[in-house]
């Protein structure tokens, strides 16, 4: 789907595959694998006042094991945005780069009800954050800030270890984050 209606221009895409035995299918209540691609952004036109962009959103995620009592994630994403600020004297550009990496987030089957819960009880993922940050005020364009965040999380039934790095920085938690059932 493509819109551009003279003050945006927008594309999505979407993709949705289903496979029993690695042979594709239309049915999905037979399905043990699904495959789901999923493609956005939005541009505005207004690029001489105030306006964000996103300039890409994806995301690649892998279901795998669907007709087990444990299914499996796997994928990927990416997030491109950026926001300009405009005044009389002065533009303020900011950038931010998000990517998002899934490796194989089990998901227990409760009986009956199948992998509603979405509790993960094994995996890991990891997401960073790039930020840059510019000034602009007439003279030289001046970068302001540059960081980057680094976030990681193991799963174990139901309960994440997370470490959160940005810089010289760093911050350790463990948290519950839901109840794995077996009902």
């Amino acid at each position: 789907m493509s819109r551009d209606n003279g003050v945006f221009t927008d594309h999505m895409t979407d993709s949705l595959q289903f496979k029993v035995n690695n042979e594709v299918t239309a049915d999905p209540a037979a399905a043990d694998y699904m495959h789901y691609i999923h493609y956005w952004d939005y541009v505005s036109k207004l690029t001489d006042q105030t306006h964000a962009n996103f300039d890409s959103a994806w995301i690649n995620l892998e279901f795998a094991n669907l007709d087990q009592s444990q299914a499996l994630v796997t994928g990927t994403g990416e997030y491109w945005i950026s926001w300009n600020y405009i005044s009389v004297d002065t533009t303020i550009e900011a950038n931010y780069r998000v990517y998002v990496e899934v490796n194989d987030i089990g998901i227990d089957e409760i009986s009956g009800y199948g992998f509603v819960s979405g509790c993960p009880s094994e995996g890991e993922f990891s997401f960073s954050i790039y930020q840059s940050y510019t000034l602009d005020d007439g003279t030289t364009p001046v970068v302001v800030d540059n960081k980057r965040w680094a976030v990681s999380a193991t799963f174990e039934n139901g309960t994440a270890t997370v470490r959160v790095t940005q810089g010289n920085y760093f911050w350790n938690f463990t948290r519950q984050v839901c109840i794995v059932s077996d009902l």
